[in-house]
């Protein structure tokens, strides 16, 4: 009979692309066998959700309410309740979470492909398009319904936070107790910690301004950590890297020198609060962000990269 310091531990780690980014998955168990069903399953989820959520797969179901939504649209228990998560992130932050940026992405996304910026005007015209007040959603028959024309919704500010979280839920449903998911350059959670060390997963920020070079280390057990500006996890590291990130209230691009680390529970409420924290400042995150939700900056001038908020 082993004891719990003699378990043979095994380790088993995988990655997958999936939402136009890499997902990392490092479990430890001692059956082999049944990490290897986890891992199987948690990318059949990873795939079930990408052909929900992609706005680039037209038969997807995130596509088919860009598509059919200025007319009203039913959509699924599961995505009509995300989209209701969306609009609550919307209301707390005052705006600078918004997952209706969509026509502001699609601009840079082209103007990007012609090796240029956006004409002010290209602007101009997608912010009138932009605003989750012009979102409805009808709870009887689940409609969501865009009550401007043009509008677009982008799912890059939550759809990885939301599959981390059920990725997670799928290793819990097999009795996986010690993981880490790395949802391409936006969010990581650790599940339990690893048998060597039971504080928790390691994971190192970098400092924007150097990217080689740690600004803060932290230990992440049954929590997750989100990070945007110019730095991304990579492997359970924050490494170097830029987001593209636009207010969607002026429709301006971040251009920040700075990064922004949030750490909660869930990674879908810690990817949703990277955006308005980066966007907003320190001052304003005193305010508003919500008591269950830490933030620490890195680089910026009015925080210290080792305090956190």
């Amino acid at each position: 009979m082993r004891t719990p310091g003699s378990a043979q531990w095994q380790r088993r780690e995988e990655s997958a692309e999936a939402m136009g980014a890499t997902f990392t998955l490092i479990l430890y168990g001692q059956e082999a066998a049944r990490l290897e069903a986890a891992v199987e399953e948690a990318f059949r989820e990873l795939r079930r959700l990408e052909e929900m959520l992609s706005p680039f797969r037209p038969e997807s179901e995130w596509s088919r309410v860009n598509l059919h939504a200025e007319r009203g649209v039913p959509v699924s228990p599961e995505l009509f309740q995300l989209l209701s998560r969306c609009q609550e992130f919307s209301r707390h932050s005052q705006g600078a979470f918004d997952i209706s940026i969509g026509p502001l992405m699609e601009i840079w996304r082209a103007s990007h492909g012609e090796e240029r910026n956006p004409w002010p005007e290209e602007m101009a015209s997608a912010c009138r398009r932009v605003g989750f007040s012009f979102l409805q959603l009808n709870p009887e028959g689940r409609e969501v319904r865009f009550l401007r024309p043009g509008m677009r919704l982008d799912p890059g500010g939550i759809g990885k936070g939301y599959a981390v979280d059920r990725i997670v839920d799928v290793l819990r449903a097999r009795r996986v107790r010690r993981a880490m998911v790395v949802g391409g350059g936006s969010s990581i959670r650790g599940l339990g910690a690893p048998p060597d060390r039971p504080e928790g997963w390691s994971v190192l920020i970098a400092d924007p301004r150097n990217p080689q070079r740690p600004a803060s280390r932290v230990f992440l057990s049954n929590e997750s950590l989100s990070t945007s500006g110019s730095s991304r996890p990579i492997g359970g590291k924050f490494g170097s890297g830029r987001d593209h990130i636009f207010d969607p209230v002026s429709g301006s691009s971040c251009g920040r020198s700075f990064s922004v680390s949030v750490r909660g529970e869930k990674a879908i409420n810690t990817e949703a609060w990277t955006k308005p924290c980066l966007l907003r400042g320190p001052a304003w995150v005193r305010k508003h962000k919500p008591s269950n939700l830490q933030v620490l900056f890195c680089g910026h001038p009015e925080a210290p990269h080792t305090e956190w908020i």
